[in-house]
């Protein structure tokens, strides 16, 4: 057997013919050179263009939610702060207007009512005097009356010369004042006036008082000033009460010096209206050693403070 199978082998290999050696070459070398389309792989799949673009738009509509998510959450903070500040814009008025409303009521309630009212260096008027002429009584609130609205009430009084007005809350004024003093005297008509230092008209006598009279005028106003009798008025203001006491008339000449006539008759020439508390000294002067030696004087003469004169009665 064999001997027979050999054979056949044989043949087989002889029918089949053989390639030549350069034609393997070549065709190998074409086989090469020719490109041939790639296959794909049965067991990897490609996935189609829809199922990409499906596969996008769930990523940009998750980006998206999470974008309206966000802006619905911003959109609903500022609802929110918008209603809170709603809210306090209406809320704080009221607050304000309630508590000022409470306050006004507060204050003006008898709590604040001047029980106690302080008068200081009134003199020539009296207490009640100075209230009516400030408008202050029971009904005062010393939280809304302003003092210096009290203060030009007062001064309006031709005898009051300044005015302070201080308050102690709850119920308590205190009012100071510093009166004008009479220093002479002037008639009109029939009745007698009282002026002040500075020439401001204080108001009608009882009588003649005793004090220099000023030249006599037309006609002066109750609590205004007389331009006539501002620099005789001035100089009789500035005396001293023991002098004063002693001058019956004070009378301005026309070169604008002033001159006195005494209660004795003598008369003095005092010159311009300055240097007067010099001049005054040295008139007081004079007139002491006058009574100290019993002698009458008929003039005398300041107008020089350091070197005055005196004439006896011839």
């Amino acid at each position: 057997m064999s001997a027979t199978s050999t054979p056949r082998r044989t043949e087989r290999r002889a029918s089949t013919p053989r390639r030549p050696t350069g034609a393997v070459t070549a065709t190998r070398r074409t086989s090469r050179n020719v490109s041939s389309p790639r296959r794909t792989p049965r067991n990897v799949s490609t996935p189609p263009w829809s199922a990409l673009i499906r596969g996008k738009g769930r990523h940009e509509s998750a980006g998206a939610r999470k974008r309206a998510t966000a802006a619905g959450r911003r959109e609903r903070r500022g609802l929110r702060k918008r209603a809170l500040a709603l809210r306090a814009a209406v809320a704080l008025p009221i607050a304000v207007a309630g508590l000022g409303i409470g306050g006004w009521w507060v204050t003006t309630s008898s709590i604040f009512r001047a029980h106690r009212v302080v008068v200081v260096g009134s003199s020539h008027l009296a207490r009640a005097e100075v209230l009516r002429a400030g408008g202050v009584d029971g009904s005062t609130n010393v939280m809304w009356t302003a003092p210096s609205a009290i203060e030009s009430s007062l001064e309006s009084n031709p005898w009051i010369a300044s005015a302070a007005v201080t308050r102690d809350l709850p119920s308590t004024l205190r009012i100071r004042i510093t009166e004008r003093t009479p220093a002479s005297t002037v008639m009109i008509g029939s009745t007698w006036f009282l002026v002040a230092g500075d020439g401001t008209v204080l108001g009608p006598a009882r009588g003649r008082p005793h004090l220099p009279v000023l030249p006599t005028t037309e006609s002066v106003i109750v609590g205004a000033r007389s331009r006539a009798l501002a620099a005789p008025a001035a100089v009789a203001g500035s005396m001293d009460p023991w002098l004063r006491a002693r001058v019956a008339y004070v009378t301005p000449a026309h070169d604008g010096s002033i001159q006195f006539a005494l209660d004795d008759g003598a008369r003095v020439l005092f010159g311009p209206p300055t240097e007067v508390e010099a001049k005054d000294e040295a008139l007081m002067g004079i007139l002491r050693w006058a009574a100290h030696r019993g002698a009458h004087l008929a003039t005398i003469d300041v107008t020089s403070p350091i070197a005055p004169s005196a004439v006896p009665v011839a």
